[in-house]
């Protein structure tokens, strides 16, 4: 899965390339107001400092360009020919602060804030509302910048993991006239939930209780809902697995049918806080447990570098080559001291 700060960063420059030129006109300025021979005219005018932009990072660019326009004037008021652009590059420099303002404001949050995918994804769709609602210009930036933005957001839903994020958020309406997401994609969440679901009962069975997992068909949602807890007399496991299957299918519908989170509510929603409070409710106790799993996956750079400080609670030098399935045991424990209780080590 991509870093979601890392998708907004390449929707970014997919716009940007096509303005190259006009940008490298802006850095060849940026570097020359910095050149100590201009210094006293820089003081003289009241020019701070011009921030020159790293290219791989798309966020300096928008810094350094941002700084332009601030002392456009300032710029022009000096009278030197090497020290000014051209209209219509003066002009992109305009409008491409002001589009990309919202990506902007939105990048450093990303990189600030330890966010759920969910979470993610709220501040994700009013970034792209903001860039919609901006005028376009001559340049067509606004529209271009939304274009990407909405091309790099089906990459998210690639994820089966992501998908389920949203199906767990009250924030997201997946039924009724107002659901903007198909059935289709509301089962591929179900089905991640149930594989969760399954994986968390392995951790807390005894050997001979671990149901079997069957292979699921993809192209066949009737299967998927088989996902089966077999074992032992056919008829009667099959049965019984069915119907806890269906029962956790059963618990993510009328969850889904639970009031949703208003729009004035939204910005103080938090999704970990509204899990924990039904964590002692006996009915949304396997949904609690499934939203932890759901909701601890690494989805931004703070959370990504958060787990990294992990291993190294794990891995040294004495001891850094270990199995998957050792590796996996260690962090299943290290982040989930609550379970050891239930754990039959028998």
């Amino acid at each position: 899965m991509v870093c979601g700060a890392h998708n907004l960063q390449l929707a970014a420059k997919d716009v940007s390339k096509e303005y190259n030129e006009k940008i490298k006109s802006a850095r060849v300025l940026s570097q020359e107001l910095n050149k100590s021979k201009y210094q006293r005219l820089i003081r003289q005018h009241n020019i701070g400092m011009m921030r020159t932009d790293i290219q791989p990072r798309w966020d300096s660019t928008y810094i350094m360009l941002d700084d332009l326009n601030k002392n456009m004037q300032k710029i022009k008021g000096i009278n030197d020919p090497n020290l000014d652009l051209t209209d219509d590059v003066w002009l992109f420099i305009q409008e491409y602060v002001t589009a990309f303002l919202p990506v902007h404001i939105a990048m450093k949050e990303f990189q600030k804030t330890n966010l759920t995918m969910s979470d993610f994804y709220c501040k994700w769709i009013s970034m792209q509302v903001q860039v919609t609602n901006t005028p376009d210009g001559i340049n067509s930036i606004s529209s271009r910048l939304k274009t990407a933005i909405i091309n790099r957001a089906r990459k998210f839903f690639e994820s089966d993991a992501f998908v389920a994020a949203l199906l767990l958020d009250p924030r997201f309406t997946w039924c009724g006239r107002n659901s903007v997401y198909d059935e289709t994609l509301r089962d591929r969440g179900i089905v991640q939930c149930e594989k969760i679901h399954h994986s968390l009962n392995r951790l807390v069975m005894n050997p001979e209780q671990i149901p079997q997992y069957h292979t699921i068909d993809n192209n066949d949602f009737l299967a998927e809902e088989s996902v089966l807890l077999g074992g032992g007399d056919q008829d009667d496991t099959e049965i019984d697995a069915q119907n806890q299957v269906l029962t956790i299918k059963q618990m993510i519908m009328k969850f889904l049918a639970e009031p949703r989170i208003t729009s004035t509510e939204r910005n103080r929603f938090n999704v970990l806080e509204y899990w924990h409070s039904k964590r002692d409710k006996s009915e949304w106790k396997v949904l609690y447990n499934i939203s932890q799993v759901v909701y601890g996956a690494a989805f931004s750079q703070v959370k990504v570098e958060r787990d990294f400080s992990g291993f190294a609670l794990v891995l040294n030098h004495l001891r850094s080559k270990m199995s998957d399935d050792t590796l996996n045991a260690i962090m299943v424990i290290k982040y989930n001291l609550d379970l050891l209780q239930h754990v039959n080590f028998n």
